[in-house]
């Protein structure tokens, strides 16, 4: 039997509190503690399946994590099954939290995924409960031909109802400090940005006068050189030298002096950006300054190949918050690339709205040959606090603060990934028309 074949005979969805089993208070306080227990998620799980064990020797259980909507993954099973059970996907039986499901030798999911590791299983419970973003299945499997009518069932109910009750105080527990950390993340992101806008304004002004006396020092240069030139003065090797490696050194100085200039009144855009409303940017300037800002990580660790456009691409928005945005996806491929051949590609593309010929969709990709992400970790990396890196190496808050400022302009963010072949991440935003003198922007 094919499984759009199942009806009710099949599965039977349980509902809550449906147990005349009187509470143990010891049982109920020793779950308690090992479901709250601050310890690792791994030891946590093992004393849990360990105590169900202990109190349920009869049956054979699984607790399995899910992946996504229609993969799982086996954490522990008690008794032990073959290590080769936790290294393969499992499909999903059923999306009811709680469930039996009978006939399994006619359920073809079963046949092809499960039937060899429980070969003598008949019937099975299923109940899921949620902790967060983590999504849990723990699976009971039987030999009875009617999983109700055996003795422990009622006390089986009893614990899955008391599992879903703390389940459900965990996630509000944890869903309120995860929102509170979040908004104080945001508020020491703002107070980082006005710290910014202080030291730019504080560096200004001496900066103000370095410009200022070097374009005079450059102008007396200039006409030294002109009245050297003028008089016919021969002049020996070594003053050749001096003249020549001056005008070298006041290049390169200025050079210095304007990309600080750059950095300052990048970092001074937080001053009043976070009150004032949007305005015309162009976003080949945005991205140019956030690399000119990491340009010295950059050297370091990858080649990094930026084709600035000939015309302008313009979109309405705060400069500083899309640096940051661009910044932090840049840092991420630097953070990906873990080989000496590393490359990092930034793409600037303008098209026609799908829904909207008239109007247009200004595209940036960043694209990178890093190790890539797993496909199981793409559903979550614009989860909040969500991390693959090492403890201390970050806190997940990157890409959903990026993901937050990107919708605030109006657009969109994607991801595209496999591992050990690169990430490529797409930033979609509402292109502004602008005429000037020399262009018509789109």
């Amino acid at each position: 039997m094919s499984d759009s074949q199942l009806n009710q005979h099949q599965i039977r969805v349980l509902s809550a509190n449906r147990y005349d089993h009187h509470p143990d208070q010891k049982f109920a306080a020793t779950l308690m503690r090992i479901l709250l227990s601050s310890g690792s998620r791994l030891r946590c799980i093992e004393r849990f399946m360990d105590m169900m064990s202990h109190n349920f020797p009869e049956l054979q259980m699984c607790l399995f994590s899910a992946h996504s909507e229609s993969r799982l993954s086996l954490l522990c099973a008690r008794p032990e099954l073959t290590e080769l059970a936790s290294e393969r996907f499992f499909p999903v039986l059923s999306t009811e939290s709680c469930c039996i499901i009978s006939h399994l030798n006619d359920f073809d999911t079963w046949n092809n995924s499960y039937a060899e590791l429980f070969p003598a299983a008949a019937q099975c419970l299923l109940f899921s409960a949620s902790i967060n973003t983590r999504h849990y299945t723990l699976m009971v499997m039987s030999s009875a031909e009617d999983i109700e009518l055996e003795p422990w069932f009622q006390k089986f109910c009893y614990t899955c109802d008391l599992i879903r009750i703390i389940s459900e105080y965990m996630t509000f527990v944890e869903s309120h400090f995860e929102q509170v950390e979040y908004i104080q993340q945001r508020e020491k992101f703002a107070s980082l940005g006005q710290l910014a806008a202080g030291v730019a304004h504080e560096i200004n002004n001496p900066l103000a006068f370095i410009m200022s006396n070097f374009n005079t020092l450059n102008t007396y240069f200039s006409q030294l050189k002109s009245m050297i030139g003028q008089s016919g003065m021969v002049l020996d090797e070594a003053a050749e030298f001096l003249l020549e490696d001056s005008d070298a050194i006041l290049s390169e100085t200025y050079e210095g002096l304007t990309r600080i200039q750059s950095i300052v009144t990048s970092l001074n855009v937080y001053e009043h950006e976070s009150s004032g409303a949007p305005r015309q940017i162009d976003l080949r300037d945005v991205i140019s300054t956030a690399l000119s800002m990491i340009s010295g990580e950059i050297r370091l660790k990858a080649e990094v190949n930026y084709q600035i456009p000939d015309e302008p691409f313009y979109v309405s928005g705060y400069p500083a918050r899309l640096q940051q945005v661009i910044i932090h996806l840049i840092v991420n491929a630097l953070q990906s690339v873990q080989h000496d051949h590393g490359k990092i590609g930034l793409v600037l593309s303008v098209d026609n709205a799908e829904k909207n010929p008239a109007k247009k969709i200004v595209s940036l990709t960043i694209e990178d040959n890093g190790r890539g992400i797993p496909q199981e970790n793409l559903k979550r990396i614009f989860d909040p606090f969500f991390t693959t890196k090492r403890v201390g190496d970050g806190v997940g808050l990157g890409l959903s603060v990026a993901k937050e400022i990107i919708e605030e302009h109006h657009g969109h963010i994607s991801v595209e990934s496999e591992e050990m072949r690169g990430t490529k991440v797409l930033i979609q935003l509402p292109g502004q028309v602008c005429f000037t003198d020399k262009y018509d922007a789109f």
